[in-house]
């Protein structure tokens, strides 16, 4: 066959698309961009409030320590939820394309990216916070990952306890700059609990 009919048979034959993902991209799904800077947030308005009963800068360095090891526990929770959730993420158009649910993370993969960003995340807390600060983000994970997640295809109950995680992170905010639970620190708690119902509700 001569030079110029292989060309024409080669040209022919259809050509794989390249995936248009890359890994960088993938960890950014992984980690739930906008849902972990929900909670950064609500965690530094914790923190704010709570250095203002303490006298200290809102802007003070460990603000900064303590949403870092916030960052880090709650990615860590977003890429474990996904490990769980991978088989039934692949049943709904909104998170097919997730890269566990498509197998361009692999399990082993995932599972050690998020228990590493968790356990590093809380040690981290514990030793730049307070041991209590870094309980209360390890509670949070544990609930969200092992409660909240399973009892999604079981019962409607889950969204009364996936509120209690879903509402720590001011409390959590809170410790960090006092080191204590108090009465604002309950009472921003509670605002964040009750306000989720009708958020979810809306969502429904």
């Amino acid at each position: 066959m001569s030079t110029t009919a292989t060309s024409t048979v080669a040209s022919s034959q259809p050509r794989s698309q390249p995936s248009s993902h890359t890994l960088l991209g993938d960890y950014l799904v992984l980690f739930k961009p906008r849902v972990s800077l929900m909670v950064i947030l609500t965690a530094a308005a914790g923190f704010y409030l709570g250095s203002l009963a303490s006298g200290i800068s809102p802007f003070d360095f460990s603000l900064w320590r303590a949403l870092f090891g916030i960052a880090l526990v709650t990615t860590g929770s977003s890429a474990l939820n996904q490990a769980v959730e991978r088989s039934t993420d692949r049943r709904m158009p909104r998170t097919a394309d997730r890269p566990m649910a498509q197998h361009r993370i692999g399990l082993i993969h995932g599972l050690l990216v998020g228990f590493v960003l968790v356990c590093g995340g809380t040690v981290y807390l514990t030793l730049a916070t307070n041991p209590l600060t870094g309980l209360l983000t390890l509670l949070t994970a544990v609930g969200y990952i092992a409660i909240y997640t399973p009892l999604k295809r079981i019962t409607t109950l889950n969204t009364f306890i996936g509120a209690f995680p879903g509402a720590l992170p001011p409390l959590i905010g809170w410790t960090a700059a006092r080191g204590v639970v108090e009465w604002p620190a309950a009472a921003l708690f509670s605002i964040l609990f009750l306000w989720q119902f009708p958020h979810f509700m809306a969502i429904g």
